[in-house]
Parts: structure tokens; sequence; C-alpha cells
């Protein structure tokens, strides 16, 4: 009888530390989501930034306008070109007057990087390793952020999407993408910056890939 009883107890211990491990990680995902959604307002808040419709989640800042249009099949001077498009060009071009605006404007956005891991949709070609946009993310990770700017890596080279007719699907952009350290990326808020965004395969498939390593 004492054994049984011994038992019992030992059963509804481990019943007991069960349900308030359950409990426990239960408000930790409410906390997450609470500060998550506290993030979002931080973007929302602000009136230049415009929601990416294609892409839940995810926002722009300027309109791109290529320097040239197509008419008929014959390729002329896009009307609609302004200076956006230089600067944005400058950004690519990893010009410093650029990246130094582009990181003012971000910083005004949102001035609290503490909660973020900081991560770039990698270029096209796997054997660069330095960008405009990778420039702009290690210099927000100096204000507390996490640099995660080599966390998503190319695995071969792929055509250009903006610049290729050769439009690869998302799944095919993630085959050629791999994820080093996730140890930066699960259970972590990652704000993940793109250049220059077209269909938005690029971003999806990058987002796509941290989401399946466990990142909020």
């Amino acid at each position: 009888e004492r054994i049984r009883q011994e038992e019992e107890h030992k059963l509804e211990e481990e019943r007991k530390r069960r349900k308030e491990e359950e409990l426990n990680r239960k408000q930790e995902e409410n906390k997450g989501m609470l500060e998550l959604e506290e993030l979002k307002k931080g973007f929302l808040g602000s009136n230049k930034l415009k929601h990416t419709e294609k892409i839940p989640d995810s926002y722009y800042l300027y309109d791109y306008h290529p320097k040239n249009a197509w008419k008929d099949g014959v390729k002329i001077p896009n009307p609609l070109k302004d200076n956006t498009t230089d600067f944005i060009v400058n950004i690519k071009n990893s010009e410093s007057n650029a990246i130094n605006r582009m990181v003012t404007e971000f910083r005004h956005i949102l001035p609290d990087l503490t909660k973020f891991t900081i991560c770039i949709v990698p270029p096209s070609d796997a054997l660069k390793e330095t960008s405009g946009i990778k420039l702009i993310a290690i210099t927000l990770s100096q204000n507390g952020a996490v640099d995660g700017t080599d966390c998503i890596k190319r695995g071969y080279t792929i055509p250009s999407q903006h610049l290729s007719s050769e439009r690869l699907s998302t799944s095919e952009l993630k085959a050629s993408l791999t994820i080093k350290r996730e140890d930066l990326i699960k259970e972590k808020n990652i704000l993940l910056l793109d250049d220059l965004i077209t269909r938005g395969n690029s971003f999806e498939s990058s987002k796509g890939l941290l989401l399946e390593k466990g990142a909020k």
C-alpha cells in the first residue's frame, strides 16, 4: 500500500511539473507575441513605410522606377524615373552618402533595434561578400542589434532577379540558400532587409527559410 501511495504521489508531482512547464511556455509565447506586436507598431507608426501587399509583415520605403521601360517591344527611357531611382542604385553600388542616409532613415523609424537580429537577402552572386544593404545592416547592428548579415548564404550564383528575364520561383530561389548560425535565428525577432523587390520571390524565399529555422 505504501509503495502504491508513493507511486501515486510521484505521478501527481509529475503532472504538476508538466502543467507548470506548459503554463510557463504559454506565458513566454504570449510575451513574445506582445513584444512582436509592439515591434510591428514601431514600423506601422512611420508615415513613410508602405505595406508590401505580396508579402505579409513586410514593408518598403520607396517606389523604384527602372531607368528604362519597354513600349511596343522597344526599350525607351522610363518617364517615371526620378531621384529615388538614383538613390536606390547608389545603395546597390555601396556609395557612402546613400548608405548613411538609409541608416539615418531606419534609425528614425525604429530607434530601438536591441530586440532584433538583422539579416539580409544575400546577393544573387554567391561570391559577392559585400553589398550596400549589408553595409547598412552592419551599421544598424552597432546600435545594439545582433549582426545576422552572414546568417543566410547563397550556395551558388543565380541570375539577378531584377535584371534577368530568367525569373526563378520561390522554391528554386530557396534551394540556392543555406542558413549559418541558427543560434542567431531560432526564437529571435528578425529584421530582414533587401535593397530592391520586384516580384518579391527572393525576399519570400529568404523569409520562408528563416521561419523554417525557428525565427519569429
